[in-house]
């Protein structure tokens, strides 16, 4: 008896290891996005920095600071 314990303790951790790999494994494939690194007309140039960003609506460039406010 003691052995079919030890057998079914040793199936149980196993299957939280691999449960545990498919959903990281979910995670860092699907989580993925595609990240386009171009410039457009909506971008606005940060003064004093080499950045340019697209401003949040309502936002504008900041006064005291470099960005926006």
């Amino acid at each position: 008896m003691d052995f079919y314990k030890n057998i079914n303790k040793g199936h149980e951790m196993i299957s939280k290891y691999l449960t545990f790999f498919m959903v990281f494994i979910s995670i860092t494939v699907f989580g993925q996005c595609e990240i386009k690194n171009e410039m457009t007309v909506q971008h606005q140039n940060i003064k004093g920095t080499k950045l340019s960003l697209i401003a949040p609506k309502g936002f504008a460039e900041g006064l005291n600071f470099r960005g926006f406010q």
